[in-house]
């Protein structure tokens, strides 16, 4: 596996030989979103260190890059596209997959977003994750609120409203569990809640001050969310410029 090198004053990143325009492109969108970052969590920009960015365009390299780096104690799921081990970002491409290769031009923000929820809130307050909890801001930080994230949300909510009553802290923090109990479109569906009502830093806060608090919000935030989508379905559309 020979990687490609390009250094930035924010991106290390390290790549396939075949993804020298889409790293290109996807620094561009990356960068932004740092901002979208930097401004939620109240930091300068300039104060975060480049960020050692890994990019694969194939199942095998992914795998063995994150072997490598974390000395063979972890390995992907093999639906998995994107990781933040080591407090760097590792993903992998598939160019022969246009959904997916659209989609991924998002991962590094993803990703990025947990490594700021680390650094600013899990590491700085000593607070065990709460993978759902950031599962939620990283699925809608990631990028902007379309319109048609926002009718996702909807969709998602209509096929999910039998699962109202879903804690989210049944969600652990190994991959597996996370897959088993579908929980990817409840994560989009607590995101836009979230965010589409302001609660966003009051969450933060209150993991800071009160892990137990939030786990509690956890076990209705669920239905609060969907009855919230569904009884504004009309207005769902609306977008909240703050994201």
């Amino acid at each position: 596996m020979e990687l490609k090198k390009l250094k930035t004053k924010d991106f290390n990143f390290e790549y396939s030989q075949d993804l020298e325009d889409y790293v290109k492109e996807v620094e561009q969108i990356s960068l932004q979103r740092k901002e979208v970052l930097c401004k939620f969590f109240k930091c300068n920009f300039n104060d975060i260190p480049a960020i050692d960015t890994a990019i694969l365009s194939n199942q095998k390299d992914f795998v063995d890059y994150i072997h490598k780096i974390t000395n063979n104690k972890s390995t992907p799921p093999e639906w998995a596209t994107g990781c933040f081990c080591n407090d760097g970002i590792q993903m992998l491409v598939l160019k022969d997959n246009p959904k997916q290769y659209n989609a991924s031009k998002f991962i590094i923000s993803h990703e990025m977003t947990h490594l700021f929820i680390n650094k600013f809130v899990y590491n700085k307050y000593n607070i065990p994750r709460l993978k759902w909890w950031d599962e939620c801001y990283a699925y809608w930080l990631e990028r902007p609120l379309t319109k048609e994230r926002a009718e996702q949300a909807i969709t998602l909510s209509k096929e999910n409203e039998h699962r109202a009553n879903f804690d989210m802290n049944i969600i652990k923090n190994d991959s597996k569990n996370e897959n088993e109990v579908n929980a990817f479109p409840l994560y989009k569906i607590v995101g836009y809640y979230i965010f589409q009502n302001n609660l966003a830093k009051k969450y933060v806060e209150i993991i800071k001050k009160d892990r137990n608090k939030m786990v509690e919000i956890g076990k209705t935030i669920v239905a609060d969310a969907i009855d919230y989508i569904l009884d504004n379905t009309n207005t769902a559309v609306s977008i909240n410029k703050n994201n």
